[in-house]
C-alpha cells in the first residue's frame, strides 16, 4: 500500500495484486510476437479484474499499424500501447503507477527489458 503522511492509504502497490499470468522465457531468439500475445493476455486479465471487457490487438492499435504476428516487425508502438492499456486498468483499480526505464521508445529497438518491465507489473 502507498500511504500519505497521515498514514491513510492513497494507492495500492503492485504487491497487493495477486494474479496468475504465465509467461514463456525470453531467449536469445529475441522478442517474438508470442511474447506480445502473452502481454495482451495479462492486460486482459487486469481488465477482467476491474470488470472491463477483454480487447484484441485490432481494438488497441492504430489501423495503419501491423498486428504483432510471426514474421512482422515488433514496433515501439506495440510496447507503448500495451503499457498504456495496462496502466489505465491498474490506475482504475487504485494501483500506483511507476515509470519505465525508457518511457519514450522513439528511435529505439524493442528489447527484452521492455517486455520484462511490463511483466513485472502483473506478477
Amino acid at each position: 500500500m502507498v500511504k500519505n503522511a497521515s498514514g491513510n492509504t492513497i494507492a495500492k502497490s503492485h504487491e497487493d495484486l495477486a494474479m496468475t499470468v504465465s509467461f514463456s522465457n525470453l531467449t536469445g531468439a529475441g522478442v517474438l510476437a508470442s511474447h506480445y500475445d502473452e502481454l495482451l493476455r495479462a492486460v486482459n486479465a487486469m481488465r477482467g479484474y476491474v470488470g472491463w471487457n477483454a480487447v484484441g490487438w485490432g481494438d488497441i492499435i492504430a489501423p495503419m499499424d501491423p498486428l504483432p504476428a510471426p514474421g512482422t516487425m515488433i514496433l515501439e508502438r506495440h510496447v507503448l500501447t500495451i503499457r498504456a492499456r495496462l496502466n489505465e486498468a491498474l490506475q482504475f483499480a487504485g494501483f500506483a503507477i511507476n515509470g519505465y526505464a525508457e518511457p519514450s521508445l522513439r528511435s529505439k529497438p524493442v528489447r527484452a527489458q521492455h517486455i520484462t518491465e511490463i511483466r513485472e507489473r502483473v506478477k
